[in-house]
């Protein structure tokens, strides 16, 4: 099924320019930008809030595409069970690791 079946993408609606944006690929890349930055675990709800999809916008299409897309960018996946989320994610070790998998693309 794709990823935009049954959503209403239309200018009014509050979250379509995230989506649109996120249906067009370019959320690899700001995803990419942003783990960098990262030092610490985080939860997908927190990388999708970067992405400015809501919490209750996150359908589960959306959250295994955004896992999809940290787990290609390095993040490891953890299960933490907190009050908040489930799942966390451990962000790449360091250049090391962007440079063996740009090294696995080539």
């Amino acid at each position: 099924m794709p990823l935009n079946s049954g959503l209403a993408l239309g200018g009014d609606h509050p979250f379509a320019p995230a989506i649109s944006d996120f249906i067009s690929g370019n959320a690899t890349d700001k995803l990419h930008l942003w783990v960098k930055d990262q030092r610490d675990p985080f939860c997908l709800a927190t990388a999708a809030k970067f992405l400015k999809i809501d919490e209750a916008d996150l359908t589960r299409g959306i959250q295994t595409r955004i896992g999809l897309i940290l787990r290609n960018l390095g993040c490891t996946r953890f299960e933490g069970r907190s009050a908040t989320s489930r799942y966390y994610y451990l962000p790449p070790p360091g250049e090391k690791t962007e440079i063996r998998q740009l090294a696995a693309i080539q």
